[in-house]
């Protein structure tokens, strides 16, 4: 038997995997670029006022943003990793961590991860995952606590009116008197 192939594209509405506000869901299988922190002023910004949480395997920095979205940015350094593939493959990881967490974190934060792991060392999948979780959600009650927190500071203290201090004296005239001496350093004589 020969099968016939439509020319026309998949629907989207029968498809969900292809729906865009689709792969912006928890658990839509899919890592899309709204959920990514990309822009170095972004990570800096993130560790800079974020608050963060901390355990062996992870560092969790955390910080609300404008989108709604929750979004993840990875730093793995040189010296979590021994080179270039094992950063790549604990980026993989963790990424695909949020990926299939992210039902679980906390809606709406910048999230910024920093594997603790000593070089070689490669904790299993499992803890990797519920450490992000657990993480992620001490970080956003610390991001909370700060926010309320934060009170705008209290206006400076009045001063009181001038009615309030006594007159000066006033001060006696200014004579026109020659400068002091000099006693008798050289290096000062004939220097006005």
């Amino acid at each position: 038997m020969s099968e016939t192939r439509s020319s026309e594209p998949p629907s989207t509405s029968s498809n969900p995997q292809m729906s865009e506000n689709r792969s912006l869901e928890p658990g839509a299988g899919r890592y899309p670029r709204a959920a990514r922190i990309t822009r170095k002023a972004d990570f800096d910004r993130v560790l800079r006022e974020g608050a963060a949480a901390r355990d062996p395997l992870l560092k969790v920095a955390a910080l609300p943003n404008e989108a709604g979205v929750t979004r993840l940015g990875v730093a793995v350094s040189r010296k979590a990793a021994r080179g270039s593939v094992e950063r790549n493959r604990l980026k993989r990881r963790l990424r695909e961590a949020f990926r299939l967490e992210r039902g679980r974190l906390p809606p709406g934060l910048d999230l910024v991860v920093i594997p603790l792991t000593a070089p070689g060392e490669e904790p299993p999948f499992p803890a990797v995952r519920e450490s992000l979780v657990r993480l992620a959600h001490k970080a956003a009650e610390r991001v909370r606590a700060r926010a309320g927190a934060a009170r705008p500071a209290p206006a400076p203290p009045s001063l009181p009116p001038s009615s309030a201090f006594p007159p000066l004296p006033p001060s006696p005239p200014l004579s026109p008197s020659p400068p002091p001496a000099c006693d008798g350093d050289p290096r000062e004589e004939g220097v006005p």
